[in-house]
């Protein structure tokens, strides 16, 4: 899980600068807080993943603030006035520990254990921004729209196939894993425009 103040602190300060991205389509207190607890919900699944194959692989990670991807996800939120917000506000830097899976000893980082800790926030998010667009589609509830569309656009972010962003490491472990993932990516944020 995160872990201390400082991880702690950045967390929320990302969950704000995204939760507030999002809020520009509808300014008003209420739509602002139902922003901040949907993107506080998402990220935290996302870093759960992200912590729980770390922990599997032997690598530890440690979460801090971009000032760049907090102007860009600022600047896509009120350009895109809260529609297609770039949420990169916070990016995890990893190392490996001297243990890894099944406690054997440890020589680095190779690009399948970096992959599959990489890739695993990402999914999670667009496995949930899937389930609520079905929910929404059934059930009609506005708010599960915005589940969706928020978790796709978290995980379509971080898969941005550059370093030192999740689709970075993932590209280096599977070209095939990151095409499919964004694919899906963007098929579920047309999915939820076209519904």
């Amino acid at each position: 899980m995160i872990s201390g103040k400082e991880e702690w602190r950045n967390f929320l300060i990302s969950v704000l600068v995204v939760a507030t991205a999002f809020t520009v389509q509808n300014i008003n207190p209420g739509f602002f807080v139902l922003c901040f607890i949907i993107v506080f919900l998402s990220f935290f699944a996302h870093e759960v993943a992200h912590e729980k194959l770390s922990d599997l692989e032997g690598i530890e990670s440690k979460s801090q603030l971009s000032s760049i991807g907090i102007v860009l996800t600022l600047a896509t939120g009120i350009l895109s006035q809260g529609l297609a917000v770039l949420a990169i506000p916070l990016l995890t830097k990893m190392r490996a520990t001297e243990t890894g899976r099944w406690l054997r000893k440890t020589e680095g980082i190779n690009d399948v254990e970096l992959g599959l800790v990489s890739t695993s926030g990402p999914i999670v998010n667009l496995i949930i921004g899937t389930v609520f667009i079905a929910l929404y589609y059934f059930l009609g509830i506005w708010t599960f729209w915005l589940v969706s569309l928020i978790n796709f656009w978290i995980g379509l972010s971080n898969l941005i196939p550059v370093h030192p962003f999740d689709g970075g490491n993932t590209v280096l472990w599977g070209g095939w894993l990151w095409f499919t993932s964004t694919l899906l990516g963007i098929i579920g944020i047309i999915g939820a425009f076209i519904i």
